[in-house]
């Protein structure tokens, strides 16, 4: 039995509002991971490799440096406008596995 939209509507207005992410949301949206991509060409490490390695190759970063490094390709990376959206809800939390 399908749900109400109207109900799932009427719970995120009430709260509590939890929104679940995963690593491949921003594939999901144009078939390239665009912050993986940045992190894989500036890591010099295939983009076809995924985030199999990426803690390992981080740990080569002085550890002062590896946030302003991740933060950098995160805010070059175009937010697609379904997620727009999805950001002007009041969520009370935000659960992922995606770095954005």
């Amino acid at each position: 039995m399908a749900a109400d939209p109207r109900s799932l509507l009427d719970a995120v207005r009430v709260g509590p509002a939890i929104l679940f992410l995963g690593q491949r949301l921003l594939s999901e949206y144009g078939l390239t991971d665009h912050f993986l991509a940045g992190v894989s060409a500036k890591l010099g490490r295939p983009h076809e490799a995924g985030y199999t390695g990426l803690p390992e190759d981080w740990s080569k970063w002085p550890a002062g440096a590896l946030p302003g490094f991740l933060q950098g390709i995160s805010t070059r990376v175009a937010i697609p406008e379904g997620l727009s959206v999805l950001a002007t809800a009041p969520w009370n939390a935000v659960m992922t596995t995606s770095v954005l």
